[in-house]
């Protein structure tokens, strides 16, 4: 996928790649793929396979739990999910539904692997993200 400046900007949001060099995002960027969904629409499902991992490059999306009814985060531009369950290959543990017309940048689980090898800096990035995420979802039980 060729990036474009919007496209870059929205990545070096991402704390995963915030050590990048312009020429590691040339590399990753041959690993990515662009995904729109339009408002409502399921981006993800509680309890299916995750095959992707999803940084929102424009729009909004709430996570929820099924059954509960209940939005347990909001995500908007630069923000990203999915990346737990590619790691660990657990189903997914809630739903990702558009609020408005979005767009995602996508990486499967192969070019994720590829990229954690790759860049020794991402994988110690998502190592903090990852702690991050579990010290809140302990503080929420």
């Amino acid at each position: 996928m060729e990036l474009d400046n919007q496209t870059i900007l929205t990545l070096m949001k991402v704390p995963l790649f915030s050590s990048l060099s312009v020429e590691d995002f040339k590399t990753v960027s041959e690993k990515l793929s662009m995904r729109s969904f339009e408002k409502g629409e399921y981006i993800v499902r509680e309890g299916e396979t995750g095959d992707y991992f999803y940084i929102i490059k424009s729009g909004e999306a709430d996570v929820i739990i099924e059954g509960e009814d209940k939005r347990i985060a909001h995500l908007k531009d630069g923000d990203f999910f999915g990346e737990i369950a590619l790691l660990v290959g657990v189903e997914r543990t809630a739903s990702v539904v558009a609020t408005t017309d979005v767009v995602t940048i996508t990486l499967n689980k192969k070019g994720f692997n590829e990229l954690l090898k790759e860049n020794p800096s991402v994988a110690a990035n998502l190592s903090k993200v990852l702690v991050l995420r579990l010290s809140k979802m302990a503080e929420g039980m």
